[in-house]
């Protein structure tokens, strides 16, 4: 019943939000099962659920699982959709992100660059996806010590989220904190005080 599908998959997306990840896993397993038996596994409510679940696997650290699921996903839709749709790049966004997170920034760099170069056509260069992919892409270069590509893209994201989201919104702030310790690194130290600074006025005033 499509119906009583539904239902489990925004009761597990309700559990992941809750924080209660193992319900979460078991309700979206159940609707992959139910929607491979009925849909087929490359269905495009089969792969939706299944890059669902590869979300919790990721928070949850459990990478080897959420990037197997991902990478399902990424095939599935490269094949029906094509490799820049945007449904194919926002899964190529996830498994980059698992990259990151797992420090591997030799295979998260060149994918994060390939998605932010496709979003740049599809969306431009100022619109949330793109500035979202360059905020990780720049994680990842600040990381990896890549400072002259890092700073630059630091400073165009932390701009651009000040001006669509505020100087006190949280996604802001992580931007906010990763260039000052762009910064100091470099050795901008008054640059880096400066930017501490603002970063911790504008979370005192969100409290």
């Amino acid at each position: 019943d499509v119906g009583a599908v539904r239902v489990l998959k925004l009761l597990g997306i309700e559990r992941w939000q809750l924080g209660q990840n193992d319900q979460a896993i078991a309700l979206l397993k159940q609707v992959i099962d139910i929607r491979t038996q009925s849909l087929g596994p490359n269905h495009v409510e089969t792969l939706k659920a299944a890059e669902d679940l590869g979300l919790v696997l990721q928070k949850q650290g459990k990478v080897s699982e959420a990037l197997a699921l991902f990478e399902h996903v990424r095939d599935g839709r490269r094949t029906q959709l094509g490799a820049e749709h945007p449904s194919t790049l926002n899964v190529m966004h996830n498994i980059a992100l698992t990259y990151r997170d797992n420090l591997q920034y030799d295979l998260a760099i060149p994918m994060l660059e390939k998605v932010r170069d496709a979003r740049k056509v599809h969306f431009g260069p100022n619109h949330p996806t793109t500035i979202t992919t360059e905020s990780v892409l720049a994680a990842a270069y600040l990381g990896n010590n890549q400072m002259t590509q890092a700073l630059p893209l630091l400073e165009k994201v932390y701009a651009a989220r000040v001006a669509s989201h505020g100087p006190e919104n949280p996604a802001t702030l992580i931007t906010g904190n990763d260039l000052a310790s762009a910064y100091r690194i470099l050795g901008r130290n008054d640059e880096a005080i400066s930017m501490f600074t603002k970063v911790r006025a504008a979370q005192t005033a969100a409290l």
